[in-house]
Protein backbone atom coordinates (compact mmCIF):
# COMPACT_ATOMS: atom_id res chain seq x y z
CA UNK A 1 0.00 0.00 0.00
CA UNK A 2 1.35 3.23 -1.07
CA UNK A 3 1.83 5.56 1.56
CA UNK A 4 3.90 8.30 2.74
CA UNK A 5 6.88 7.88 5.22
CA UNK A 6 9.33 10.75 6.79
CA UNK A 7 12.39 10.86 6.19
CA UNK A 8 14.19 13.95 8.02
CA UNK A 9 12.70 17.33 7.13
CA UNK A 10 11.40 15.37 3.87
CA UNK A 11 8.46 13.64 3.27
CA UNK A 12 8.47 10.89 0.48
CA UNK A 13 6.28 7.92 -0.69
CA UNK A 14 6.99 4.67 -0.12
CA UNK A 15 5.33 1.38 -1.79
CA UNK A 16 6.98 -1.25 0.03
CA UNK A 17 4.37 -3.97 1.75
CA UNK A 18 6.30 -3.76 5.27
CA UNK A 19 7.81 -0.97 7.66
CA UNK A 20 11.47 -2.07 8.27
CA UNK A 21 13.03 -4.78 6.40
CA UNK A 22 15.77 -4.92 8.99
CA UNK A 23 16.94 -3.85 12.51
CA UNK A 24 19.11 -1.10 12.50
CA UNK A 25 22.51 -2.18 13.36
CA UNK A 26 24.35 -0.13 16.29
CA UNK A 27 26.35 2.21 13.77
CA UNK A 28 28.56 3.51 16.61
CA UNK A 29 29.57 0.47 18.03
CA UNK A 30 30.32 -0.33 14.21
CA UNK A 31 32.80 2.62 13.90
CA UNK A 32 34.47 2.33 17.39
CA UNK A 33 35.45 -1.32 16.57
CA UNK A 34 36.68 -0.03 13.21
CA UNK A 35 38.60 2.62 14.74
CA UNK A 36 39.97 0.36 17.00
CA UNK A 37 41.29 -1.93 14.64
CA UNK A 38 42.82 0.74 12.68
CA UNK A 39 44.69 1.55 16.23
CA UNK A 40 46.09 -2.19 16.41
CA UNK A 41 46.40 -3.20 12.61
CA UNK A 42 45.49 -0.75 9.97
CA UNK A 43 48.06 1.67 11.31
CA UNK A 44 51.04 -0.25 10.67
CA UNK A 45 49.56 -2.27 7.46
CA UNK A 46 49.51 1.74 5.49
CA UNK A 47 53.07 2.15 6.90
CA UNK A 48 54.57 -1.08 5.56
CA UNK A 49 56.69 -0.09 2.77
CA UNK A 50 56.29 -3.49 0.30
CA UNK A 51 52.18 -2.80 0.69
CA UNK A 52 52.51 1.48 0.13
CA UNK A 53 54.38 -0.12 -3.18
CA UNK A 54 51.88 -2.14 -4.18
CA UNK A 55 49.33 0.17 -3.63
CA UNK A 56 50.76 3.20 -5.46
CA UNK A 57 51.48 0.47 -8.23
CA UNK A 58 48.02 -0.12 -8.52
CA UNK A 59 46.65 3.24 -8.63
CA UNK A 60 49.06 4.06 -11.24
CA UNK A 61 48.06 0.93 -12.87
CA UNK A 62 44.26 2.12 -13.29
CA UNK A 63 45.51 5.57 -14.54
CA UNK A 64 47.09 4.04 -17.61
CA UNK A 65 44.47 2.09 -18.14
CA UNK A 66 42.06 5.23 -18.33
CA UNK A 67 44.15 7.10 -20.24
CA UNK A 68 44.61 3.72 -22.66
CA UNK A 69 40.38 3.82 -22.73
CA UNK A 70 40.85 7.68 -23.98
CA UNK A 71 40.36 9.18 -20.85
CA UNK A 72 42.80 12.77 -19.73
CA UNK A 73 43.85 12.23 -16.32
CA UNK A 74 45.38 14.48 -13.55
CA UNK A 75 49.03 13.01 -12.95
CA UNK A 76 50.69 11.96 -10.94
CA UNK A 77 48.23 9.63 -9.70
CA UNK A 78 49.08 9.16 -6.30
CA UNK A 79 48.27 6.70 -3.82
CA UNK A 80 44.21 7.07 -3.36
CA UNK A 81 42.43 8.04 -6.14
CA UNK A 82 42.21 8.76 -10.36
CA UNK A 83 40.91 11.79 -11.11
CA UNK A 84 39.14 12.38 -14.84
CA UNK A 85 39.37 15.48 -16.66
CA UNK A 86 36.15 16.35 -17.35
CA UNK A 87 36.46 19.51 -19.06
CA UNK A 88 38.91 17.75 -21.19
CA UNK A 89 37.82 14.69 -22.10
CA UNK A 90 33.64 16.92 -23.09
CA UNK A 91 35.10 19.90 -24.32
CA UNK A 92 31.78 20.59 -25.87
CA UNK A 93 29.89 20.90 -22.68
CA UNK A 94 30.77 24.35 -20.92
CA UNK A 95 32.01 24.91 -17.28
CA UNK A 96 28.47 26.18 -16.89
CA UNK A 97 26.63 22.97 -17.50
CA UNK A 98 28.58 20.65 -15.45
CA UNK A 99 30.83 18.23 -17.75
CA UNK A 100 31.82 16.54 -14.49
CA UNK A 101 28.15 15.78 -13.48
CA UNK A 102 27.66 14.23 -17.29
CA UNK A 103 30.64 11.95 -17.10
CA UNK A 104 29.70 10.80 -13.15
CA UNK A 105 26.04 10.51 -14.33
CA UNK A 106 27.12 8.51 -17.49
CA UNK A 107 29.56 6.29 -15.16
CA UNK A 108 26.57 5.16 -13.44
CA UNK A 109 23.90 4.64 -16.40
CA UNK A 110 26.58 2.55 -18.55
CA UNK A 111 28.28 0.27 -15.80
CA UNK A 112 26.58 1.17 -12.46
CA UNK A 113 30.27 2.95 -11.53
CA UNK A 114 30.22 5.68 -8.63
CA UNK A 115 32.02 8.63 -8.89
CA UNK A 116 32.06 11.89 -7.65
CA UNK A 117 32.47 15.69 -9.43
CA UNK A 118 34.51 17.92 -8.46
CA UNK A 119 34.03 21.04 -9.88
CA UNK A 120 31.63 23.62 -10.41
CA UNK A 121 28.43 21.78 -8.91
CA UNK A 122 30.84 21.26 -5.60
CA UNK A 123 32.80 24.48 -5.89
CA UNK A 124 30.48 26.84 -7.94
CA UNK A 125 28.78 29.69 -6.70
CA UNK A 126 25.59 31.12 -7.09
CA UNK A 127 25.11 34.97 -6.37
CA UNK A 128 21.84 35.64 -4.39
CA UNK A 129 21.53 38.99 -5.84
CA UNK A 130 21.93 38.92 -9.21
CA UNK A 131 21.74 35.21 -10.25
CA UNK A 132 24.92 34.89 -11.99
CA UNK A 133 27.12 31.74 -11.42
CA UNK A 134 30.80 30.95 -10.68
CA UNK A 135 32.77 28.08 -11.97
CA UNK A 136 35.30 26.23 -10.56
CA UNK A 137 39.49 26.34 -11.79
CA UNK A 138 38.73 22.66 -13.14
CA UNK A 139 36.16 20.25 -14.00
CA UNK A 140 36.90 16.78 -12.26
CA UNK A 141 35.79 13.56 -11.45
CA UNK A 142 36.97 11.27 -8.92
CA UNK A 143 37.18 7.87 -9.15
CA UNK A 144 38.17 6.89 -5.24
CA UNK A 145 40.42 3.26 -4.40
CA UNK A 146 39.37 2.05 -1.04
CA UNK A 147 41.80 0.29 0.54
CA UNK A 148 41.48 -3.91 0.37
CA UNK A 149 38.31 -3.81 -1.33
CA UNK A 150 38.76 -3.89 -5.53
CA UNK A 151 41.33 -5.75 -7.42
CA UNK A 152 42.89 -5.20 -10.70
CA UNK A 153 39.95 -6.81 -12.24
CA UNK A 154 37.82 -4.37 -11.03
CA UNK A 155 39.76 -1.72 -12.56
CA UNK A 156 40.15 -3.38 -16.21
CA UNK A 157 36.22 -3.29 -15.91
CA UNK A 158 36.23 0.56 -15.19
CA UNK A 159 38.37 1.38 -17.59
CA UNK A 160 36.25 -0.68 -20.33
CA UNK A 161 33.23 1.40 -19.36
CA UNK A 162 34.82 4.60 -19.55
CA UNK A 163 36.16 3.53 -22.90
CA UNK A 164 32.68 2.64 -24.07
CA UNK A 165 31.68 6.24 -22.87
CA UNK A 166 34.47 7.70 -25.02
CA UNK A 167 33.40 6.25 -28.25
CA UNK A 168 30.31 7.79 -27.59
CA UNK A 169 31.13 10.95 -25.89
CA UNK A 170 29.78 13.98 -28.14
CA UNK A 171 26.09 12.28 -27.82
CA UNK A 172 26.50 13.19 -23.85
CA UNK A 173 24.68 16.89 -22.76
CA UNK A 174 25.11 18.92 -19.78
CA UNK A 175 23.29 19.65 -17.21
CA UNK A 176 21.42 22.34 -14.94
CA UNK A 177 20.90 22.72 -11.63
CA UNK A 178 17.03 22.65 -10.84
CA UNK A 179 17.38 23.15 -7.20
CA UNK A 180 19.48 23.43 -4.59
CA UNK A 181 20.11 23.94 -0.64
CA UNK A 182 22.19 27.27 0.44
CA UNK A 183 25.03 25.28 1.51
CA UNK A 184 26.79 22.46 0.10
CA UNK A 185 24.72 21.93 -3.09
CA UNK A 186 26.41 18.83 -4.47
CA UNK A 187 25.01 16.70 -1.58
CA UNK A 188 21.35 17.44 -2.48
CA UNK A 189 20.64 19.74 -5.31
CA UNK A 190 18.40 18.21 -8.31
CA UNK A 191 19.98 18.29 -11.76
CA UNK A 192 18.58 18.09 -15.19
CA UNK A 193 19.70 17.87 -18.84
CA UNK A 194 20.23 20.29 -20.86
CA UNK A 195 18.31 20.31 -24.16
CA UNK A 196 20.97 22.07 -26.37
CA UNK A 197 24.56 22.15 -25.07
CA UNK A 198 26.21 25.00 -26.62
CA UNK A 199 29.99 24.42 -27.99
CA UNK A 200 32.26 25.82 -25.91
CA UNK A 201 34.37 28.25 -28.40
CA UNK A 202 37.30 28.56 -25.02
CA UNK A 203 40.78 26.97 -25.79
Amino acid sequence: MVRPVKLGREERMTYSRIDEVIDMPDLIEIQKKSYQWFLDEGLKEVLDEDYLAFRVGQVAYFGQQLKAAGAPIVEPTGGHAVFIDAGRFLPHIPAEQLPGQSLTIELYRQGGVRAVEIGSTMFGETDPETGKSTTAPAELVRLAMPRRVYTNTHYDYIADVVAGIARNKGALTGYKITRQPRFLRHFTCDLAPVSTTTVSTGP
